[in-house]
Formats: C-alpha cells, structure tokens, sequence
C-alpha cells in the first residue's frame, strides 16, 4: 500500500501542489488534530467492533487496531502533530496506524465506508454536541430570566416603543417576556432532536456499500436513535446544521435586543438599572465612566452568529446534492465557530438579568414623568362611557398643553374629568389595572409565571436524555468498545446482537441545568 502521506494513491502519481496543499490542509494538521480527530477515533471505534462482528475484520486485527487507537487517543495524538497532511487529517492518521500495526491490519480498517459517510459522521457527532451546548445555554438563561422576572415584578418600569416612554409595566415583566422568547427557542431546538438522532455512517460514498455491514450496530454504539435511512442524503445533506444555526442566529438576535435595552436602560440617562462592578469597565482617560462594554459584544458576537448562517446558505445554495467540498467543509467551517459564539453571547446576557439591578425609585418616576398613564387614563374615560378616539385625543391635547407652557382650559366635562386623572392616576395603579390581555397587573403575573415556569421543566425534561447522550456518549462507546473485545465474536454466523450496544445509561437524569437545579 502506498504511504497515505505521500505522492502515490494507485491513481495518482503526484500529491496536490505545496501552494494548494497549505491552503486546504493548513501547513500542518494541529488544527483539525484539535477540531475533530476524537470524534474520527471514536467512529473507528464503532466500526472496528461491526466490521468483527459481522466476520469482515479478524478479532486479533480489530483489537491490534483499537489498542493503536486507544495509544494514539491517550497521547494528545503527538505522533501526528506538526506533520504536514498532503492529503488531509484521516490519510495522515490512517497512514500512522499502518506505521504502528503494519500495513495490512491497517488497510482494513476503511472496508465498507468512504471518506464521505465518516466526515458526515463526524459532522453529526460534533453538531450533536454543539446543539446540546445551545439548547442548554438556552434553557439556563430562560430559567434565570424567568428568576428575575419574580425577583423584580413589582419593579415599575415605563415600556418604550419606538425608543419613547410608552405605558407602566414592571421590569419582572419585561423579563417574563425575555423568558418566553428564550422558551421558543428552546422549543425550536427541541424539535431538531429527531433529525439529528440519525447517523450516517453506512452510507459509504453515496450509495451504500455491498459489504454485509450492520449500520444499526455502529449508530447505536455512537448513540444515535438509527442509521440515516437514504445514503445519498445521509452524505449530501448538511441542513440540520443549517437549522439549529439559523435557531442559534435567531437566539443571538433575541440576545442583542435583550442587551440593548440594557445598554440603554444603564446608561447615564435615564439610568434606570445599575450593574456591578464586575459587569462594567472603566476608561482609559474618562475616570468618572462606567461602561457596560460586555453587552457591546453581546450584539457584537450575535452579527457573527448571523453572518455565519448567511455563510453556509451561502455555500450550500449553488452546490449538486451529493457529497460536495463546499458544503461538507468550506460551510460548516463557518458554523462551528457560530455556535461558540451563541454560547458566549447566552452566558454573557444571562450574567447581566442575574447582576443587574433596578433603581426602583428612578424607574418610578421616570415612568410618571413622561405620562405613561396617558392610555390608561383614556381607558378610564372609555370606562366611564367616552368614545376612545375622543378620549385620546382629549388627553394628547391637554399633555401637549401641559408641556408647551399654554395648558389648555378644561372646559367640557371629558376634559375636566381626563384633567382630573391625569394629575391622580398612579404609574402603580396604572400597571395594577393592567391585568387582562396578558399584561404586567399582579393578578396577570400571578397567573402567567407558573406557566413560564412549568413550560421550562417540561422543556428541561424533554431535553435531558439529549444532553445526556452529548455529553456522555464517548465514554459510554469506551466502555462498550471494551465489553465487545472482551467477548467471543467470530463471524457472520455469531455476530454480535446489536441491542446489546444500547446505552443503558441514556435515561440517567442529567446534571442541572442551572446552579441549584432547573426549579427556579
């Protein structure tokens, strides 16, 4: 067999140019060592055991081959780094094994698959993980907007639309809101679970192969629910990648418009939250600043979240549905780092709902001071059996009065009485009033929090054996791989039963999602 390193494939006497080589492969392959080749060991793994079990490798072979991988694994993969990858990480690796076990116990570990089901596999494997860290984000940051939202319910903020003081609400309230957005997502994720619970590998180039191989045996050892059932969409296809990062760019949206009201309601005008020191900086120049810098990069890092999205559409549009360079790699290089950057802008938001605090007393009078009870009062006079237009447009009439130094007469009756409220109507009273239509009034919040919250623990448990099975899969495969070298498989006619590869432990609780558990 020719070095998998250097010129010669069968078919090809030459490796690419030096030039296209570094842009490909990069000038070594430390940095896809990093990225992906625990993920590539492990699908080995999986396939050593079902290539045994179905009699197309020898046991002694399999086990030469998963005790080479196992050495490789426990060294940080130091044989392989700093070494140049002419024709990329798995033809490096590959040819390292065959420098460790021989050539041709090597040579087999590649029967009944392709470069194409693998790197699809791996992309599943490392979008599984990726998925669980943005639905966990998700949740957590739901379940600490929805202990805030209690926290500060009675907190009386004036609402803004169009960057104007608009009616009374409560800061709680507003973060409710926060919290069933966030739920949303998380639902959305959710709902990406069973796409994602298929495993590619099996598929080979695209059309399968006729090897008698077992892709039940290897999807369950890799923890996935089946084998992907149409080959060639198995090695085609990259769009749930595509959706759970358009999921992740609408969440880092949420996130940015979360962080501008924040940055907003921070600043020195009106200043109506304050964060702690540990949220802010100082300048370089200015002593007196304090600037609420990390939500500037909360808006900063969701534009990338929503440029990568673009990126891979991008990529993907103008590409033949089957497997395709630039969309098995030149676009999901552009998603993984997207979805780092979800996590980061999830954290960082989640640090200001829990540290910031409102200036109740400030909150309070800036909300009276810009005449937020202006449409409660107009309410009243509907109430009280006045057209609502004529309502509205008596009291713009007397504010605007008020405000340009020429109040205006009252000289009708709607005008005395709307005159009367607008000088007693409370902000407190206005938002306590507020309780139909899914508004900030006590009896509204009393009613709709456990809903948002009961919603967070049923969407906590449905995601539990999910993140499960991402965080713990590997090790799980470490263990089964080891139970299966421990037993007396011989060919096709004593093949190992696939459900013995279930893991057992999927329905094991998961760790909390927040500190001190999901309940909030």
């Amino acid at each position: 067999m020719a070095d998998a390193t250097g010129p010669g494939t069968g078919r090809l006497s030459r490796a690419a140019l030096p030039g296209a080589r570094r842009i490909v492969f990069g000038e070594t392959a430390d940095a896809t060592i990093d990225d992906e080749l625990y993920l590539m060991t492990a699908v080995d793994r999986a396939h050593l055991v079902m290539l045994r079990a179905r009699g197309l490798i020898g046991a002694a072979d399999a086990a030469t081959l998963i005790a080479a991988i196992d050495d490789l694994d426990r060294d940080g993969y130091r044989a392989l780094r700093g070494r140049h990858a002419p024709r990329g990480l798995y033809l490096l690796y590959e040819s390292h094994l065959a420098e460790v076990t021989g050539a041709e116990v090597a040579g087999r570990l590649h029967s009944g698959r392709s470069r194409n089901d693998l790197k699809a596999t791996i992309c599943a494997l490392r979008l599984r993980e990726w998925h669980a860290a943005v639905l966990r984000e998700t949740l957590r940051t739901e379940a600490v907007a929805l202990n805030a939202a209690r926290r500060h319910r009675a907190a009386v903020l004036a609402g803004f639309t169009h960057f104007q003081p608009s009616v009374p609400i409560t800061y709680g309230y507003y973060l409710a809101g926060v919290a069933a957005a966030l739920g949303r997502e998380a639902d959305r994720l959710l709902a990406e679970i069973p796409h994602l619970s298929r495993c590619p590998l099996g598929a080979g180039a695209m059309a399968g192969t006729d090897l008698p191989i077992d892709p039940e045996l290897t999807a369950r050892l890799l923890g996935f629910a089946a084998p992907h059932p149409v080959a060639l969409d198995a090695v085609a296809s990259r769009d749930s990648v595509s959706a759970v990062l358009a999921i992740a760019a609408s969440v880092a949206v949420t996130a940015s418009r979360v962080a501008l009201d924040l940055q907003l309601w921070t600043s020195a005008e009106p200043g109506l939250l304050r964060l702690p020191d540990d949220l802010v900086g100082s300048s370089s120049a200015m002593p007196q600043k304090r600037n609420a810098y990390l939500l500037e990069h909360v808006r900063g890092r969701a534009a990338r979240v929503l440029g990568a999205h673009t990126a891979v559409l991008a990529a993907t549009r103008s590409a033949p549905f089957s497997n395709s360079i630039e969309v098995g790699t030149e676009a999901m290089a552009e998603a993984w780092p997207a979805y780092g950057h979800t996590v980061d802008v999830l954290r960082l938001l989640r640090m200001h709902l829990s540290g910031a605090q409102p200036r109740a007393d400030r909150m309070a009078g800036h909300a009276a001071g810009h005449w937020t009870t202006a449409t409660a009062v107009a309410n009243r006079l509907v109430v009280e059996g006045h057209p609502f237009r004529r309502a509205h447009e008596v009291v713009g009439r007397l504010i605007t009065g008020i405000e340009s130094g020429r109040p205006v007469r009252p000289g009708t009756p709607i005008e005395r009485r709307a005159a009367e409220l607008l000088d007693t109507l409370d902000v407190g009273e206005a938002v306590r009033a507020a309780r139909f239509g899914g508004g900030p009034g006590p009896e509204s919040f009393t009613a709709l929090w456990p809903r948002l919250h009961a919603g967070l623990r049923g969407r906590a448990a449905a995601a539990a054996g999910h993140l499960d099975v991402a965080v713990h899969w590997r090790q799980r495969l470490l263990d089964q791989v080891d139970a299966a070298e421990g037993s007396d498989v011989q060919g096709n006619d004593d093949r190992v039963d696939s459900d013995q590869f279930d893991a057992a432990a999927v329905e094991q609780p998961v760790g909390p999602l927040v500190e001190g558990g999901v309940g909030v």
